[in-house]
């Protein structure tokens, strides 16, 4: 009898050894941490379907791919190793893919990333001075020498097309329309021009930003009177209209029919409407404003820094209606290679998102339980990460 019982005991052991170890969790915080294709939860099998249905923000630096999802769960998965240059410089995202480039023995490397870490690779000649800028709607658009050229994703007889002479600033100073692009162009003293057919057409003065087009009309920067001015016009130039005021606009964002802006001549965060009317304070700024990230449920989240001395940066929320503001990071603002700025926020369930050169962090909505979720590689010193928000 005793022997049986010895043997039983023994299979037991084994049987119980043999079992996954359950998923490990930082619970103090409140945020939990999935290893990569884990499972946070353990309440049913059916958590990764779960999963897959929460909102989720995903970063790349061109090595791995980073998701998080809207319960503070996160997952990290190796990007494939298909030729992957030494040096990768994050370039754009666009249609759930993200774009890097770099140079390999004999080529200018642009590889396609997918959020599952699938790479395709698009290789030229390194002498013909192609560098891409951004990609939209299954095109690639490069520098080329002067020219502004076209690189299709799809199976077209021209995939490679050269629009026109010009040099792209970046994404946020260009739109595109069907055949037709609207840029500030660096070799055209950052004015505004209309690039169609092949024709160029100069639409501003000098030091003009392309910073929005919507309904029709071109938001844009303008430096006058030692400051940063907001104008609009009609995608052919006319009706020019000055709509700022006496601000100095750091920044520029349209939500909801509205335009929010950062006034650092006047210390405040503002809100119009895009005509220019009905002017209104948010909240005041403590220092410079910096950057606008986000509008949602009712909040805008935003940057602020100051210099000289002891340099700080410190990321807010703001509640729309009330102007109440709530400090959410507050983090020192070094420098390498440029400023290592607070970027790519997103709001997402209770918490927010945001990133620090190649590191991205987690805190709640409230400004508690900051967390570095992961630090990821391809981004070299001071270069910024890549994401993409989905639902």
């Amino acid at each position: 009898m005793i022997r049986k019982l010895g043997l039983i005991a023994i299979l037991l052991c084994v049987c119980l050894s043999a079992l996954p170890a359950a998923a490990e969790e930082n619970v103090g915080d409140g945020i939990q941490e999935t290893a990569a294709g884990g499972d946070s939860s353990t309440q049913d099998g059916s958590a990764e379907q779960k999963q897959g249905l929460l909102p989720k923000v995903v970063y790349t630096g061109g090595r791995e791919i980073l998701t998080v999802y809207a319960d503070g769960t996160f997952e990290v998965k190796d990007v494939e190793s298909q030729g992957t240059p030494r040096m990768i410089t994050p370039i754009a995202e666009s249609g759930g893919y993200f774009y890097t480039a770099g140079s390999v023995f004999d080529a200018y490397r642009v590889q396609r990333v997918g959020q599952d870490g699938t790479v395709e690779n698009y290789d030229f000649d390194p002498n013909a001075g192609m560098y891409l800028q951004f990609a939209q709607d299954g095109y690639q658009y490069y520098n080329a020498k002067g020219y502004i050229v076209r690189v299709s994703e799809h199976e077209e007889p021209d995939r490679k097309k050269t629009l026109g002479k010009g040099s792209l600033l970046s994404r946020d100073e260009t739109y595109i329309r069907n055949q037709e692009i609207w840029f500030t162009d660096v070799d055209g003293d950052y004015a505004i021009y209309k690039l169609a057919n092949g024709k160029k057409t100069k639409l501003s003065k000098n030091d003009s930003y392309l910073k929005a087009v919507h309904n029709g009309w071109i938001y844009y920067h303008y430096y006058e009177n030692k400051r940063w001015a907001l104008y609009r016009m009609t995608l052919n130039g006319t009706n020019k209209q000055k709509l700022s005021g006496d601000a100095d606009v750091a920044k520029t964002y349209i939500a909801n029919n509205k335009i929010y802006y950062l006034d650092n001549h006047a210390k405040a965060l503002r809100e119009m409407n895009l005509d220019g009317t009905a002017k209104r304070v948010i909240c005041k700024l403590r220092t410079d404003g910096v950057d606008i990230f986000a509008v949602e449920q009712g909040s805008i989240y935003f940057t602020e820094e100051q210099h000289p001395g002891k340099s700080n940066q410190q990321l807010y929320q703001a509640d729309l209606k009330t102007g109440k503001k709530k400090l959410l990071v507050n983090i020192p603002l070094d420098f390498d290679y440029g400023w290592v700025r607070i970027r790519n926020v997103e709001p997402i369930g209770d918490y927010v998102a945001y990133s620090v050169a190649n590191e991205v962090f987690l805190t709640k909505q409230d400004g508690t339980s900051p967390k570095k979720v992961a630090t990821l590689g391809g981004a070299g010193a001071g270069r910024d990460l890549l994401h993409s928000k989905a639902k």
